[in-house]
């Protein structure tokens, strides 16, 4: 076997000594050359870009999905940020929704001061610091 990674792979069968019989090598891999416009797709080649297209039959939690990467996907970058910066905001504030619905529960159940949040030592449950509100 002779090549490397990110250009070809090529094979050659031994001679009962272990010697190479030149006759007999044949490429197995050889990257395709990338398309003229393959800066405007983070330089994927044709084959990476079709695995990213969309497709009817894939779950609601796939990546494809996400407009955030459509966005992306076509050039828009503003929209993508700004798609992107909305929805993190948005997984955000269910999180902290359902800190604050736990320290409900557990305040009216139990003897448990508050359900850790996830936030950094020395930060309580959402609420109690202004740093893990904002």
């Amino acid at each position: 076997m002779n090549g490397s990674w990110d250009s070809d792979i090529s094979a050659t069968k031994l001679d009962p000594n272990g010697k190479p019989i030149p006759e007999t090598m044949r490429v197995l891999w050889k990257r395709n050359p990338l398309p003229s416009d393959s800066e405007k797709y983070y330089n994927f080649s044709v084959f990476a870009c079709q695995l990213n297209e969309m497709d009817d039959d894939v779950a609601p939690t796939d990546a494809r999905n996400r407009p955030d990467q459509r966005f992306m996907e076509n050039g828009q970058w503003d929209e993508a940020n700004a798609e992107k910066q909305r929805l993190e905001d948005k997984q955000r504030e269910v999180r902290r929704q359902r800190v604050h619905d736990a320290n409900i529960k557990l305040s009216t159940n139990s003897k448990t001061k508050s359900v850790k949040s996830g936030m950094p030592d020395g930060h309580n449950a959402v609420g109690s610091c202004t740093q893990c509100i904002n």
